[in-house]
Formats: structure tokens, C-alpha cells, sequence
């Protein structure tokens, strides 16, 4: 189990570098991983990505992430956050 856990860190580590890779000018801080896997989030949050859990009820907490949602639908809350967006101050705006 231990052999399977180091791998699945390395493959996670491969595929956020390769990622990477390929965007080219963009910075890692760009971009956001939402994933319910430690080591995906682990890769990212260590090339410098932001990182939210998506945390189904009755599980453990795992490791330190910026953000954490109950599901997927959560997220755009942590999109407006990261970009300064209240939701006071959008439906003033309307």
C-alpha cells in the first residue's frame, strides 16, 4: 500500500508538471486544481496552484488546501473569492 501511495504522488507530480509545461507564460498561481485526491492536490498546491477540496460528508480532512467545498457546485464561490468578487457587491451592481 505504501509503494501505491509514493507512485500515485508521483504520477499526480507528472501530470501537474506536464500540465504546466504546456501552458507556457502562464504562472502556476493561475490556476486552480479542484480535486477530492491528496495527491493531485499535493502536486499542485507545492508548484505553487491554487487548490480546493471537494470534501464528501463523513470523510477525513487530509491535507491543507486554500480552499474546501462540500461539491462541485461550491466552487464558483471560490472563484468569485479569489477574484475579489462579493456577492453583495454583484447584485448591487444589477
Amino acid at each position: 500500500e505504501v509503494g501505491t501511495e509514493r507512485q500515485n504522488d508521483s504520477t499526480a507530480q507528472d501530470v501537474i508538471s506536464n500540465v504546466l509545461s504546456k501552458m507556457g507564460e502562464i504562472e502556476p498561481i493561475q490556476f486552480l486544481l479542484v480535486s477530492d485526491r491528496d495527491d493531485y492536490l499535493g502536486a499542485a498546491r507545492d508548484q505553487g496552484m491554487f487548490t480546493v477540496r471537494v470534501k464528501p460528508k463523513n470523510k477525513r480532512r487530509g491535507l491543507t488546501t486554500n480552499y474546501n467545498v462540500d461539491d462541485v457546485g461550491s466552487v464558483q464561490e471560490v472563484i468569485n473569492d479569489i477574484n475579489g468578487v462579493s456577492f453583495n457587491s454583484a447584485l448591487k451592481a444589477r
